[in-house]
C-alpha cells in the first residue's frame, strides 16, 4: 500500500509540475494517461483530482484545446429600417355567375 502511495506522489508531483508549466490549467486527458500505469481505484483517483484542484488547477475536459473559447465580439445591431405605411392591393370583386337553373330532380 505505501508503495502505491509513493506512486501516486510521484504522479501528483509531476502533474503539478506540468500544471505549472501550463499556466496551472491541466486535460482531463493529462491526468488520465497519468494515471493509467497504476490501476488504482476511484478513491485513489478522486483524490488526485481534489489535491489538483486544492492546488489551485484548473482542470478541463480536452475539448479547450480543439474549441478554444473565446471571448464574442459584440458587434452593434443595424439600423432599422424607415418605417413604411403598410402596402395595399386592389382587389377586384369576383365576377357574379349565373344562378343554376333549378329542377325538381338532382341527377
Amino acid at each position: 500500500m505505501e508503495a502505491v502511495n509513493l506512486r501516486l506522489e510521484d504522479k501528483l508531483a509531476g502533474l503539478l509540475s506540468l500544471a505549472a508549466r501550463r499556466k496551472n490549467i491541466l486535460d482531463y486527458q493529462d491526468i488520465m494517461e497519468a494515471l493509467e500505469e497504476d490501476s488504482l481505484s476511484a478513491d485513489c483517483i478522486d483524490r488526485t483530482f481534489q489535491v489538483l484542484e486544492a492546488a489551485g488547477v484548473e482542470i478541463q475536459s480536452g475539448f479547450a484545446e480543439v474549441f478554444p473559447e473565446e471571448e464574442e465580439e459584440e458587434l452593434p445591431l443595424p439600423p432599422l429600417p424607415p418605417e413604411t405605411p403598410p402596402q395595399t392591393r386592389s382587389v377586384s370583386p369576383l365576377p357574379r355567375l349565373p344562378a343554376p337553373e333549378r329542377s325538381g330532380q338532382c341527377s
